[in-house]
């Protein structure tokens, strides 16, 4: 809804409204994708680039009204959220424990959790067995699991596939790239505990790849390109 909408028209504006409005459902129901303003930046700032070079004048005019737009709109919507669950986090009732703590863990620790986050849920998907990362189950030093450094792996390619372009005009890779950075970032076990990576990280893990399809099918000019494109999307 929101990539597609057309600025200045009034089905545009109700674009933009049932956007934020299902983003606030969204983050209601389980705020998980705290992050998605950042994921909808990344996506201006493509688009921009499509059209001027990376950070000149012109880039910088068309995409500071989108910025705007986009934290007027969808960032009080995170910032609350996120306010009302880092508050329920640190005042827990009876009937839920309160996280793990980080304070025992020292930086190095917990950007090695981040690695080990980030590259986990790019193969945990398409890789069929149980799932290895759950409640305290990754240690002080993760970098001895035999996993971590297939997840290791698994992110340094990719960032480079996603940001080896990132200088093209015609290359989106690197918003897709950067917006699963930052999705996983508030779940990658830096701010809170990594419980949540073994809880309902996969979903998070897949609106990437929906953000990528939804470009996809934003970009076939065509209705009958559109159609075949939508039915080969939905039997993969």
């Amino acid at each position: 809804l929101y990539i597609t909408r057309k600025e200045g028209t009034l089905p545009g504006r109700l674009r933009l409204w049932a956007s934020a409005g299902f983003y606030l459902l969204s983050v209601s129901t389980y705020p998980l994708a705290l992050a998605y303003p950042a994921a909808l930046l990344c996506w201006e700032a493509a688009d921009q680039q499509r059209r001027f070079p990376w950070w000149s004048p012109g880039w910088w005019w068309g995409f500071r009204p989108a910025m705007l737009k986009i934290l007027g709109w969808f960032g009080p919507i995170s910032i609350v959220f996120g306010s009302m669950t880092l508050y329920a986090s640190l005042h827990a009732g009876p009937l839920w424990g309160r996280p793990a703590s980080l304070a025992t863990l020292t930086f190095p620790v917990r950007m090695e959790h981040l690695v080990y986050a980030e590259g986990y849920n790019l193969w945990k998907p398409w890789w069929p067995f149980p799932p290895r990362l759950v409640a305290n189950s990754l240690k002080a030093s993760a970098w001895r699991d035999e996993i971590f450094w297939l997840c290791s792996l698994a992110l340094a390619g990719t960032v480079w596939a996603c940001f080896a372009l990132k200088t093209s005009r015609r290359s989106g890779w690197w918003a897709v790239g950067a917006a699963y950075l930052f999705l996983m970032l508030p779940m990658s076990g830096l701010f809170d505990s990594t419980f949540f990576l073994g809880d309902r990280g996969s979903y998070l893990a897949s609106l990437p790849w929906t953000i990528a399809v939804a470009v996809i099918l934003a970009a076939c000019d065509q209705p009958w390109l559109r159609r075949t494109a939508g039915s080969v999307l939905v039997a993969i």
